[in-house]
């Protein structure tokens, strides 16, 4: 099916090639000439976004907005043709931030330097203002996300490439989690880490651990990952930084000890076996069994530590 493909598209994060399979389907079939102009205007939003963030005028935090609006735009659109529905209209473009703000700033920053320039000629004296101590954090507060307060909160460490083509597989892993969660009623917080301080390294676990917690994050999902011909290849890791939520005496306190409820390594072919897999592990981890064994099911060639937990849900039943 043509929307199975568009949603894998999605999913890896290769929007553009999302579009442009869309937008050949549509034409081909010769289907909603209004779609295909959503599209049209998609692209052009989506090649705005990467142009700014080649030049380095959009942050990290400016550019995930700005893709999650357009993910969700495809996604709807796919959905409403799917089910023969009339295509909504685009009310809100996800487009790229102007470049006002910095102008603005700049000639602000202008201003102040002349009144400086003017005050110092003035004075014979020069005035030493001493500013209070600057208190030293253990990170830059503006990297973490703003979580709710409520709710599950999972936190994504932006992957690192290791060959092929320039890919954003967290941003696929962020709305395939939301997805799943928001379907099974589970109140979840998916959010992505702002900033570049790990775009040269991959974290351990100590790292990773140590940022979600800085983050109150409850679950922390990094990795690396290729694109090659077949598809893209991901090595998931992932790291809670709780104890696991279970009740005492009840039968799921056997799984308290399993290391894969504390971090684990895991690497697929597939991003949609890689969110089904860390999703069974969330649910595990807060005591929701009847939900682990539901998302187990849908793994197709699950791991060998996806294998021993179905053997110990079946076990304990």
């Amino acid at each position: 099916m043509a929307f199975d493909s568009i949603r894998k598209f999605i999913l890896a994060g290769d929007l553009p090639q999302a579009i442009r399979l869309f937008s050949d389907f549509l034409k081909k079939e010769k289907k909603s000439p209004e779609a295909i102009r959503i599209l049209q205007v998609l692209e052009s939003q989506l090649s705005a976004i990467q142009q700014k963030e080649r030049k380095g005028i959009l942050d990290l935090e400016e550019s995930q907005k700005a893709y999650n609006k357009i993910t969700d735009a495809i996604l709807g659109l796919a959905d409403d043709l799917e089910a023969g529905r009339v295509p909504k209209p685009l009310d809100d473009m996800p487009a790229a931030p102007s470049k006002a703000p910095w102008v603005i700033g700049l000639a602000i920053l202008g201003v102040l330097v002349l009144i400086a320039v003017f005050m110092f000629r003035r004075s014979n004296k020069p005035t030493i203002v001493q500013l209070p101590p600057v208190e030293q954090k253990q990170q830059e507060p503006k990297e973490c996300p703003d979580f709710d307060e409520r709710g599950f909160r999972v936190l994504l460490i932006p992957f690192q490439k290791l060959g092929g083509d320039d890919s954003k597989p967290e941003l696929g892993i962020q709305t395939r989690i939301r997805d799943l969660t928001k379907r099974n009623n589970v109140d979840t917080d998916v959010k992505i880490l702002k900033g570049n301080r790990f775009s040269d390294s991959t974290p351990d676990d100590d790292e990773a651990n140590k940022t979600g917690k800085i983050c109150q994050a409850d679950m922390v999902i990094w990795g690396q990952y290729e694109n090659e011909p077949t598809g893209i290849s991901v090595d998931v890791r992932y790291v809670f930084t709780q104890n696991p939520n279970f009740s005492s005496g009840s039968s799921i306190e056997k799984f308290k000890n399993l290391t894969e409820l504390k971090s684990n390594q895991m690497k697929f072919n597939s991003l949609e076996q890689a969110v089904f897999s860390l999703c069974t592990m969330m649910a595990l981890h807060e005591g929701n069994t009847p939900l682990a064994e539901k998302w187990l099911d849908k793994i197709e060639k699950p791991t060998k530590e996806m294998l021993k937990i179905r053997k110990m849900l079946k076990e304990g039943k």
